[in-house]
């Protein structure tokens, strides 16, 4: 999917079907510092549906039964091209409207124990943009280019999202971010001396920046080898894994990251009579597939 300025800008700045019983948890191994039992959600999606040139012919929609992301957890959504995997993303981070929803919830304070969640459905709905942007600095983004300013240092690139939002550098976060991301040598140098690897490992930098709850990744190593992109996502989740964030990929190639623990998901999609129906299923460990859905009951304050 081509980087629209809204995605590009949320980089930088973070502003501008019947349930299943099966109650889910984070991966063994991906809980952070969140915790695995008690992990609190950070997104809750129901009903939530997006069209695409509904009354023409080539009508298209995304569906998405329920969908409950916790602190702590590593989802990796997967499916054919052009199947609405990066739709999903942008309705996730806020970026894209949805055409319905029955229930939208983000929690941007659910590291902290806040009770603040945002009723992102109704803010759609009564075009309170400006809440909808305030909300959109909780969530971090990456970009398939990276999506780097190039009259900018990578120091300066993973800063600007902090100075943006009003916050001081936190050079210990910034340090430690580096070297696991081993970049700390690169830090004084501008995007277009880096390696297409480099460029991406500071852009996941600068999305952890702000320390926010939920960080989303579009096709992250899309332009790396199989080798690099391995070693770059094993960084990413690490990273997001260390700082207890939930973390949402995108990826054509699920090959590259088998043992990182990652919830798996999948768009499937289906000819009917009004168009082309993508709906997001959850792969169970035995292979089969359902809605992705979780138990209501009491996982909401």
């Amino acid at each position: 999917m081509q980087d629209s300025p809204e995605r590009t800008a949320l980089t930088a700045a973070g502003a501008a079907s019947s349930p299943a019983a099966g109650l889910r948890g984070p991966p063994e191994g991906s809980a952070g510092r969140a915790g695995r039992a008690a992990a609190p959600p950070v997104l809750s999606l129901r009903g939530l549906r997006k069209d695409r040139a509904p009354d023409r012919e080539g009508a298209y929609s995304l569906l998405v039964p329920s969908f409950i992301l916790r602190l702590g957890e590593k989802a990796l959504i997967t499916g054919p091209s052009g199947c609405g995997k990066s739709t999903f993303l942008d309705l996730a981070g806020m970026v894209l409207r949805p055409d319905a929803a029955d229930e939208f919830l983000f929690f941007p304070g659910a590291r902290e124990g806040r009770d603040d969640a945002c009723d992102a459905a109704g803010a759609w709905k009564a075009n309170r943009f400006e809440e909808l942007a305030r909300r959109r600095r909780s969530v971090g983004y990456v970009l398939q280019t990276g999506g780097l300013l190039p009259f900018l240092t990578v120091r300066e690139n993973i800063r600007i999202r902090l100075r943006l939002l009003g916050l001081p550098p936190d050079s210990e976060q910034e340090a430690r971010t580096a070297e696991r991301l081993k970049i700390t040598h690169l830090l004084h140098a501008y995007p277009a001396r880096l390696s297409v690897g480099e460029r991406q490992r500071a852009a996941i930098a600068r999305a952890l920046a702000a320390d926010p709850p939920l960080v989303l990744a579009d096709e992250p190593t899309a332009s790396l080898d199989p080798e690099n992109a391995h070693t770059v996502m094993r960084m990413f989740a690490a990273c997001a894994e260390e700082s207890g964030a939930a973390l949402l990929v995108v990826s054509h190639a699920p090959e590259q990251m088998p043992d990182m623990h990652f919830r798996r998901l999948r768009i499937r999609i289906g000819a009917t009579e009004a168009g082309t129906q993508a709906v997001l299923e959850e792969v169970l460990p035995d292979g089969a597939v359902s809605a992705v859905t979780e138990r209501r009951k009491g996982i909401l304050r």
